[in-house]
């Protein structure tokens, strides 16, 4: 009984931050099906917030960096990713080299086979919209 319970247990998917609900309604963010696409307010705050707050805000350990996220100012926090993203080749972007732990000191906040990155991606596909 307790092997199945630790055996269980192993494949739990654990991953930092909160937990996203799968999308049921069939959006999968491209523009091209109908549905809306992703927008920075709406689903890449709170990705930022959870993963990337924690240190990349006044007063904490990457603080003094030029990418802040400020929970409270989505507007600002918009401002300083677009420093990061490049709406000309999205894939190249900074803000997906630094999630996925490439140059960044706080190794990998998001890997870039997980739904996130693949948010992250999406919205500097569309253009990075607010």
């Amino acid at each position: 009984m307790l092997a199945l319970a630790i055996g269980s247990s192993a494949c739990a998917d654990f991953r930092r931050g909160e937990y996203w609900e799968q999308d049921e309604t069939g959006d999968t963010g491209d523009t091209a099906d109908g549905g809306e696409g992703p927008g920075y307010g709406a689903d890449i705050h709170p990705l930022l917030d959870s993963g990337c707050e924690r240190c990349h805000a006044a007063g904490k350990s990457a603080g003094n960096t030029d990418f802040l996220i400020v929970s409270a100012d989505t507007e600002a926090s918009y401002a300083s990713a677009l420093d990061f993203v490049d709406t000309g080749d999205p894939g190249s972007s900074r803000l997906l080299s630094k999630c996925a732990g490439q140059g960044h000191g706080g190794g990998v906040i998001f890997d870039e086979s997980s739904d996130e990155y693949a948010l992250i991606l999406a919205w500097i596909d569309a253009g990075a919209p607010p």
